[in-house]
């Protein structure tokens, strides 16, 4: 039957008839029809296919009583128009759904991408929330633009500089994964293309054999074992942060002595042997109840997560032992600003020392000093100075590419030397003598 107003009223949802119920037009616009639902709710469908793809799709034009039967027609005219021309109406209509917004983005981003391929995704979803979305998860993915990327990239990179290049690396990802799931047109400028980044030098600070102690000392005064036990593993073995916060009791083979990774960032097993030090420190550790993770968290039968607060805390007792000046003056200051506490307030040695360590840390802010990461590189660095060659420490290490091994390879150079040194000192006389005697 044609459709009229008056045939569209007279439609009733038919108890006894299939669960889906479309009344078709049988007029001039082929699948084009209401459709009623049980409720009596009625709804305008087009049923269409497009070019090259032999499967009929559906997409609902909207409702009778908002939408009339004349603009239900020029609707499904328009539609039918764009599935002649290859375009589907119904694709258009689910990325403008689901990938409107930035934000809408991220979390396609994150669920398609980065969670299931990459096992750094932690840090792109902390940057998404922490830079991205603050400043561009309400903008339209299409309405982005270059200045938009560019001005969030020189803010960030006024304090950190090489952060601002990972979020913009991680914006230029995401836009392509955009174009690459039809979320914008094909084509579309990615907003983060030609803006340059902050110049990067290549980190070498590693912990040097005078700064150690003092950076066990530092360790020490973290109350958590598993905090001072993760960071002791660090040094000894030269695990990544999250191959050691992430470590199992069953990874642990004790008769063995070594540590199985089956999933590591060069996607592949790594075994680390445990040395007498590195057992030690394992098997002193008490054991969560419940828990299979050699350092739980908070939540039950679940890692911990991370020790950014901690780290901040041994990394700022770090640098007062290393400047007994300036840690004489924020210990006085800290003091000074205790001293005028309301009576209620906490007054006492653990309140001035928890106060000296808050002022350390913002006083270390912008400061180029140790980070988490360097303690892993101090492993590569004093293998290197004992001699050991740079295959060997690319193994260590579990690299995957030698080239990031070649931080280490002035250091092998001065270990040779020191080596040829010592040689020369042993054999030099004796070859001075017998050419004096000749």
């Amino acid at each position: 039957m044609a459709l009229t107003k008056t045939a569209i009223d007279r439609l009733q949802y038919d108890p006894a008839g299939p669960k889906v119920q479309i009344h078709y037009d049988g007029g001039e616009l082929p699948g084009f029809g209401v459709r009623v639902q049980p409720t009596g709710r009625k709804t305008f469908v087009l049923t269409f296919r497009v070019p090259g793809n032999p499967r009929p799709k559906r997409i609902v034009l909207g409702t009778y009583g908002v939408m009339t039967l004349e603009e239900a027609r020029r609707e499904a005219r328009r539609r039918l128009l764009e599935a002649k021309g290859g375009k589907d109406p119904l694709e258009e209509r689910r990325r403008l759904r689901y990938g409107e917004t930035v934000r809408d983005l991220a979390r396609i981003y994150l669920d398609r991408h980065a969670r299931p391929h990459k096992k750094t995704w932690r840090e792109d979803e902390r940057r998404i929330n922490r830079h991205i979305l603050p400043v561009l998860g309400a903008k339209r993915i299409a309405d982005v633009k270059r200045s938009d990327v560019a001005r969030l990239h020189n803010k960030i990179g006024r304090t950190a500089p090489y952060e601002a290049n990972r979020v913009l690396a991680l914006i230029s990802t995401m836009f392509s994964k955009a174009e690459e799931w039809g979320l914008v047109e094909e084509g579309h400028r990615n907003p983060a293309s030609r803006i340059q980044p902050f110049k990067e030098r290549s980190r070498d600070r590693w912990i040097t054999p005078e700064e150690l102690p003092l950076l066990v000392e530092a360790v020490n005064a973290e109350p958590s074992p598993y905090v001072r036990a993760a960071i002791r593993l660090y040094l000894l073995t030269g695990m990544r942060r999250n191959e050691v916060l992430r470590l199992r009791w069953r990874d642990i083979d004790f008769e063995r002595r070594e540590i199985r990774l089956e999933d590591t960032k060069a996607g592949r097993s790594h075994t680390v042997p445990l040395s007498s030090a590195a057992e030690a420190v394992l098997r002193e550790l008490p054991r969560g109840i419940g828990n299979a993770y050699v350092f739980p968290g908070d939540e039950p039968g679940k890692p911990l997560v991370n020790i950014a607060k901690p780290w901040r805390r041994i990394r700022a007792r770090f640098w007062l032992l290393k400047n007994p000046d300036r840690a004489a003056e924020l210990r006085a200051r800290a003091e000074e600003e205790i001293a005028r506490r309301s009576k209620h307030a906490a007054r006492g040695p653990e309140a001035v020392e928890s106060r000296v360590v808050a002022l350390a840390d913002r006083a270390l802010k912008g400061e180029e000093d140790v980070r988490l990461h360097d303690l892993r590189r101090t492993v590569g660095s004093w293998l290197a100075m004992s001699g050991a060659s740079l295959p060997l420490i690319g193994k260590v290490l579990n690299h995957s590419n030698p080239s990031t091994t070649q931080i280490y390879a002035r250091l092998a150079e001065d270990a040779a030397r020191s080596a040829l040194e010592a040689h020369g000192q042993r054999i030099g006389p004796m070859l001075n003598g017998g050419a004096t005697a000749r």
